[in-house]
């Protein structure tokens, strides 16, 4: 059994959000230990999946959901630890 080098920072994506525009800004945590990306499941496009606090564009009405992932897969690690945390921009 390989033990694993360390655990990440718990991710956080910050607290949801309610706009009236179709843009956005990002607002997780900067990982102390392991590299963050934003996922989403939508159309909106991210500018840079690894900033903490990028933006968002092309966000739809409603709900868009991401995801603040942050794992160990930068590092050289036998591990592939990994917390996740999600956040909801409501354009209204």
């Amino acid at each position: 059994m390989t033990d694993c080098c360390c655990e990440v920072t718990t991710a956080d994506a910050g607290d949801d959000q309610t706009v009236s525009v179709t843009y956005a800004t990002l607002d997780g945590n900067i990982p102390t230990i392991g590299c963050g990306r934003w996922t989403t499941s939508g159309s909106a496009v991210i500018k840079n999946k690894k900033k903490y606090n990028t933006k968002v564009s092309g966000l739809s009405a409603g709900n868009n959901t991401f995801a603040w992932t942050i794992s160990l897969d930068c590092k050289d690690c036998p591990c592939a630890e990994t917390s996740v945390d999600t956040v909801i921009i409501t354009v209204e």
